[in-house]
C-alpha cells in the first residue's frame, strides 16, 4: 500500500518555493534601487545623450506634437530627433515626455557622458549654411514653412513659402520645434 506524501517533506517544498520568492523580490528591489540611484545623478540631457548611444526608438512629445524616431544629437539647451528623412530641433523646454522603446525601458545616461558643446543658436545657424529650408511650430500652435534666413542670438529669421519677400521673425522662445527635411 502506497503511503500519502510524507507532511515534512510538503513542508520542505513549500519553504523552497518562499526561499525563491523571496530571492525573486529581493533581486527586484535591488534592481529598483540601483536605477534610482544611477537616476539621481543623470541630467536630462545625460538620459537623453543615453539614447542617443543606445540608438533605439524613442517618442518624443513637445508642446508642438509627438515624433518617433531615434536622438541624434544633444546640445547644451537642445535635442535633435531623427524621423524617417528629417531632423526635428527641439528646446529641452518643450520637451514634454522621452518615452524609449522596449530596448530602452530604463534608459539612463552613463556619468561620464557630456552633451554636444552648443547651443540652440549655433546648431541653427550651421543648419543654415547647410539646409536652408525648414518648417517650424511656435509655441502658440502656428506652422511655418520657409527659408531659413538669417539666425540671430537669440531669434531667427524665415522668409515665408509661397508669400514673395514676406519674411517672419521669431524668437527662439516663439520656438517649439523646427524641422529641416
Amino acid at each position: 500500500m502506497a503511503n500519502p506524501r510524507d507532511p515534512d517533506e510538503h513542508r520542505l517544498d513549500r519553504w523552497v518555493a518562499e526561499v525563491r520568492a523571496e530571492d525573486e523580490r529581493s533581486t527586484r528591489v535591488r534592481e529598483a534601487e540601483l536605477l534610482r540611484q544611477q537616476a539621481e545623478g543623470t541630467t536630462f540631457a545625460g538620459l537623453l545623450i543615453g539614447l542617443c548611444e543606445s540608438d533605439g526608438e524613442v517618442v518624443v512629445t513637445t508642446t508642438a506634437g509627438r515624433h518617433t524616431g531615434h536622438v541624434h544629437t544633444v546640445g547644451l539647451d537642445f535635442v535633435i530627433i531623427a524621423v524617417l528623412a528629417r531632423r526635428v530641433v527641439i528646446p529641452f523646454r518643450h520637451v514634454l515626455t522621452v518615452r524609449g522603446g522596449p530596448e530602452n525601458s530604463h534608459p539612463i545616461a552613463s556619468e561620464a557622458t557630456l552633451p554636444l558643446d552648443s547651443t540652440l543658436g549655433e546648431t541653427l545657424t550651421a543648419l543654415l549654411e547647410e539646409q536652408n529650408r525648414v518648417a517650424v511650430s511656435l509655441v502658440s500652435g502656428e506652422h511655418l514653412g520657409g527659408e531659413l534666413h538669417v539666425v540671430g542670438q537669440d531669434f531667427l529669421t524665415l522668409n515665408l513659402e509661397g508669400e514673395r519677400r514676406k519674411s517672419v521673425a521669431i524668437s527662439f522662445e516663439a520656438l517649439a520645434e523646427l524641422s529641416v527635411s
